[in-house]
């Protein structure tokens, strides 16, 4: 449903925004952001409405959704593809605004690495919107009935090892490029990214199923 899609992305635009301005980032002229697999476009293209004077960055590692967005998204917006290597090329402190919507739970591989790189691009006081699979996730899922592939993976894996306890520190269903399923521990995340950010907030469900981290550098 197109109309669904587009009014999704202006939800999840505002969230973010929205969740900068508690702590104190007023998103406008002269602010940087940057989204981490953006896809084609579907939140990135709200920055104008939502933050007027915003100036917005996208990167994915699909060429072909970055190839469409430069042919039908306005020239303000600047798109370029990345590899999965943990690295994008833009200098240290680049952004006062790093997020990244349901990518962290698909990187199997050096996904760390990932996170300082997101860190590195920061502004020293910028912040980061991530969201994450955690307990809370698990709970969503098994309450809800959204996402049965997620709860299928789940049920063959306590099949094989029992019920999935609530201080596990990483859960990886499969490592599949572009499929994978990764769930963190929020002991973990906070003993972890704790010593790379300040935990500014936990949100259950911020993102469907998905926890939002809200982090500061």
């Amino acid at each position: 449903d197109p109309g669904a899609y587009l009014a999704s992305g202006e939800l999840h635009a505002t969230t973010v925004r929205d969740a900068a301005a508690r702590h104190g980032l007023a998103l406008g002229e002269g602010h940087r952001v940057l989204e981490f697999g953006c896809g084609y476009g579907r939140v990135l293209r709200w920055w104008p409405e939502v933050a007027p004077g915003v100036e917005a960055w996208g990167a994915d590692l699909v060429a072909e959704r970055i190839a469409w967005g430069r042919a039908h998204l306005p020239a303000s917006f600047r798109l370029t593809a990345c590899t999965t290597a943990p690295h994008l090329p833009f200098p240290d402190g680049a952004f006062d605004l790093v997020y990244a919507c349901s990518v962290i739970p698909h990187i199997s591989e050096l996904a760390d690495a990932w996170v300082l790189e997101l860190r590195r691009l920061l502004v020293p006081g910028g912040l980061a919107y991530l969201t994450v699979y955690d307990e809370s996730t698990i709970a969503a899922i098994r309450r809800s009935g959204e996402s049965p592939n997620l709860r299928r993976g789940l049920d063959e894996l306590e099949g094989r090892v029992g019920p999935v306890a609530d201080d596990f520190d990483v859960i990886v269903l499969n490592r599949r490029p572009g499929g994978a399923q990764v769930f963190y521990g929020q002991d973990y995340l906070e003993r972890v990214w704790g010593g790379w950010f300040d935990v500014l907030e936990r949100r259950p469900e911020d993102f469907h199923v998905q926890t939002a981290m809200v982090l500061r550098r």
